[in-house]
């Protein structure tokens, strides 16, 4: 069965100018539970604005998106591309479900 109760839906992300989870140089790629309370007040703002979820923009300029609040982004655009942001700037968290998806994403389309 499903893991989720509800099967898979797609959900609300906004974004929120000001805001970032990670900046270059801090500890944005480490799985740690302080890298997860910067998002709770706006998390919440959100959830009063009927979205399910903030999207991280970059600290740096505010304008490229990095994370969900509590997970990867992935998108997949008109041309039925996968697309991710780049672990690069070491403000994302890699882990298992990313290299996993990815790895999937690579083997069947």
């Amino acid at each position: 069965g499903n893991y989720f109760k509800s099967g898979l839906t797609a959900i609300r992300l906004q974004a929120v100018r000001g805001f970032s989870r990670a900046a270059v140089g801090g500890a944005g790629s480490v799985k740690a539970g302080g890298n997860y309370a910067p998002a709770f007040q706006v998390q919440a703002a959100v959830r009063q604005r009927n979205f399910d979820e903030v999207l991280c923009l970059d600290a740096a300029t505010g304008t490229m998106v990095e994370e969900a609040g509590a997970s990867n982004f992935f998108a997949v655009v008109e041309d039925g591309t996968l697309v991710t942001p780049s672990l690069g700037p070491g403000t994302i968290l890699p882990g298992v479900t990313r290299a996993s998806i990815i790895e999937l994403a690579r083997e069947e389309c």
